[in-house]
């Protein structure tokens, strides 16, 4: 993973900034799950638009081309600088991200 993003993500997941959620990457209450963030912090970096509603009764937030609820963009992940093989494991293990934000 790219160091600085890493560290950016650390320090939004630690800043208070966002509340957290769990089960979509946002929710209508703005609650952002830790995958949430990072594809934040890439909306604000440009990677991303903005964050749009599902119509018709499906989750009510998503990013990314796919309306993704629950997986990171592909963009975020290659923004990221994520590499195959170690997986998200990988990802929480380098970063000792508990089970909350705070």
């Amino acid at each position: 993973m790219n160091k600085n993003i890493s560290r950016q993500w650390t320090a939004a997941l630690r800043s208070g900034e966002y509340k957290q959620g769990q089960g979509m990457l946002r929710n209508d209450g703005g609650d952002y799950c830790c995958l949430g963030v990072l594809c934040d912090l890439a909306r604000k970096a440009g990677v991303l638009g903005e964050w749009q509603s599902l119509e018709g009764g499906g989750p009510p937030w998503g990013a990314g081309m796919y309306q993704d609820t629950l997986l990171l963009p592909e963009r975020v992940w290659t923004w990221a600088g994520f590499v195959s093989g170690g997986g998200f494991r990988d990802v929480f293990r380098r970063l000792r991200i508990g089970s909350k934000i705070s």
